[in-house]
C-alpha cells in the first residue's frame, strides 16, 4: 500500500462543511500546516451544492450565505461583480427582490475561495477517494482509503454531512428490480430516463420533493404526480427579512416540547401585534434552539422529534421563490396532488401499463390520514424523497460502519448524527471524548440541534478551527 506523508489535520468530506473548515484553518493557521481533504468529488460542492439543474437554487438570499461571520456579502459580491455569474443567470432575481443563485454556483464559489485562500497559507492535499477505515495509533490516527493508500494524522474531523437516503418501506419480491424505483433522487441523471407521461408517486413532501418536482418539470414531464407524507405538509416560502428578536427574552428555558410550543405561540401573537411575519419568529427560535435543546432530557428530545419535527422542517427549511412558483403551478394545473397518509404496501401491479413507453407498474397501498380503508393505486415510478439519512445506526457508509463497529464513535439514539461533547470531540461507545477524532456540521445535531444552514456551519467551523490550532500550539 502507498503511504502518504503524515498530515496535521485530516477532513473527511469536502462538501461545504469540510471546505468551510479548511477555509477557516487557512485564515488562522501559521504557514506550513499540512491539511488533507478526503473528498471524491469537487471540493465545496457535495450533495447540497453539486446540482447542475438551473431550477435547484439556494433557499436563502445570496447576501445571507456567509462563509465568514465577519465578511458578510462575499458570495453576493462574487455572484454579481467578481465573476459575472448573475449576468448568465438573470432568473436568480426572485419576485421578492433578493438573489437566489443556482446551488451549483454556490458550490463553484466555495471551490474558488478554497483555491484562492489556501494557496500559500497551508499545504492542502486533496485526496480524491473515499475513506474506508480509521484506526488509533500513538499520537494520532491511521487513515486507509479505498484505493489502498493510507496515512497518519494528528487530528481527524468528520465533515461528511449527509448519508445516502434511507428507504424504510418493505417491498414485495421482485419489486426492487423495477426500473421505475428511484431510491436516491440525487444521483446524477437518475430522473432523465423517466417517460414524460409516466405516473409518479413521490414519497415525502419536503424540500427534496420540491427539488424533484422542479427537475421533472424542467425536463418536460407531463404525467400525473402524487406526493405523500404522514401529514402532507409542504415547505413554506419566505417573507420579508428582518432582524430576529431575542426569543428567550424575559423567559426561562422552556421545559420540554409543551413548554416550547406555549412560548412559541406567545411569540407568534406578539409578532403579529408588531407586524412581524411568522418567519421572523421562527428565525428567532432558530437562534435559541441550541441552548434550548442542550437543556432537554433525552425523552424530551425524542418527543420533540416525533411530534414537532415535521412542522419545524417545513417552516425552517423554506423555498426559494422560483421553486415555490413551480410547486404552485404544478398544483394549480392539477399535475401535482399532495396527500396526507402512509404507505401500507409496495408491490408489482398486475394490470397492464396505461402510460406509453413505461414498463411494469407498481401497486401501492395508501391509507389516507384519518381514514380506515386502504386505497390501491398503480404508478409507473416511485421516487424516494424523504431526504438524506442522518441515522448512523443505519448508515451504508463503510467508514461510519467501521468507526461504530470499533467503538470509536457512538450513534445518537435519536438518529441525529453522532454523539459529541461541547468541543465537537466524538464520544466513543463508552461515552468518552476522543482527543484526535472530531465532527463538524450536521453530524453534530445531537448536541447542537441547529447546525444545518451555511451561516451556522460557518460559525461552528470558525470556532473549531480556533480550538484545533490552539491545541496544536500547546
Amino acid at each position: 500500500m502507498q503511504m502518504i506523508q503524515k498530515t496535521d489535520i485530516t477532513l473527511i468530506g469536502g462538501g461545504f462543511t469540510g471546505a468551510a473548515l479548511a477555509l477557516h484553518l487557512a485564515r488562522l493557521a501559521p504557514p506550513g500546516l499540512r491539511l488533507a481533504l478526503v473528498e471524491p468529488g469537487k471540493p465545496g460542492h457535495g450533495l447540497a451544492y453539486g446540482s447542475s439543474n438551473p431550477l435547484h437554487r439556494v433557499n436563502v438570499p445570496a447576501e445571507r450565505m456567509n462563509l465568514y461571520p465577519d465578511d458578510k456579502g462575499d458570495f453576493h459580491a462574487w455572484f454579481t461583480q467578481e465573476t459575472g455569474a448573475f449576468g448568465a443567470d438573470p432568473e436568480a432575481l426572485g419576485r421578492d427582490g433578493y438573489l437566489y443563485p443556482r446551488r451549483g454556483d454556490f458550490g463553484r464559489y466555495v471551490e474558488a475561495r478554497l483555491r484562492q485562500r489556501t494557496a500559500g497559507r497551508l499545504e492542502l492535499n486533496h485526496l480524491q477517494a473515499r475513506a474506508m477505515a480509521v484506526e488509533p495509533r500513538q499520537g494520532g490516527l491511521d487513515v486507509r482509503l479505498e484505493d489502498g493508500r493510507h496515512f497518519t494524522t494528528a487530528r481527524l474531523v468528520l465533515c461528511n454531512s449527509h448519508g445516502s437516503p434511507d428507504f424504510p418501506w418493505r417491498l414485495d419480491p421482485g419489486t426492487r428490480a423495477l426500473p421505475g424505483l428511484i431510491t436516491d433522487p440525487w444521483r446524477e441523471d437518475v430522473l432523465a430516463d423517466l417517460p414524460r407521461r409516466s405516473s409518479v408517486l413521490i414519497l415525502g413532501t419536503g424540500l427534496t420533493m420540491a427539488d424533484t418536482l422542479a427537475q421533472l418539470r424542467f425536463q418536460g414531464h407531463e404525467g400525473e404526480i402524487m406526493a405523500v407524507s404522514r401529514r402532507g405538509l409542504l415547505p413554506q416560502g419566505h417573507s420579508r427579512f428582518e432582524e430576529a428578536p431575542d426569543f428567550l427574552q424575559g423567559h426561562d428555558l422552556p421545559e420540554g416540547p409543551r413548554g416550547l410550543m406555549k412560548l412559541l405561540r406567545r411569540r407568534l401573537d406578539e409578532g403579529q401585534a408588531q407586524g412581524l411575519p411568522w418567519q421572523t419568529v421562527i428565525e428567532a427560535l432558530r437562534k435559541a434552539l441550541p441552548q434550548i435543546w442542550a437543556s432537554w432530557s433525552p425523552a424530551a428530545r425524542r418527543s420533540a422529534l416525533r411530534h414537532l419535527r415535521p412542522y419545524w422542517d417545513t417552516r425552517r427549511f423554506r423555498l426559494a421563490p422560483q421553486v415555490e412558483d413551480v410547486l404552485k403551478e404544478a398544483m394549480d394545473c392539477g399535475q401535482l396532488r399532495v396527500m396526507a397518509g402512509r404507505i401500507t404496501k409496495i408491490g408489482q401491479s398486475q394490470s397492464q401499463s396505461q402510460s406509453p413507453g413505461t414498463g411494469q407498474r407498481f401497486q401501492v397501498g395508501l391509507l389516507p390520514r384519518g381514514r380506515q380503508s386502504v386505497q390501491r393505486r398503480d404508478f409507473d415510478a416511485l421516487i424516494n424523497c424523504i431526504g438524506p439519512n442522518g441515522n448512523l445506526a443505519r448508515s451504508q457508509d463503510p467508514l461510519m460502519q467501521q468507526l461504530q463497529a470499533s467503538g470509536q464513535i457512538m450513534a445518537d439514539p435519536t438518529g441525529l448524527g453522532l454523539c459529541v461533547d461541547e468541543a465537537c470531540h466524538a464520544l466513543d461507545a463508552a461515552g468518552n471524548p476522543q482527543p484526535h477524532l472530531l465532527a463538524l456540521g450536521p453530524l453534530t445535531r445531537s448536541r447542537f440541534a441547529e447546525v444545518m444552514g451555511v451561516t451556522e456551519i460557518g460559525i461552528q467551523a470558525s470556532e473549531l478551527a480556533t480550538r484545533l490550532l490552539a491545541r496544536m500550539r500547546t
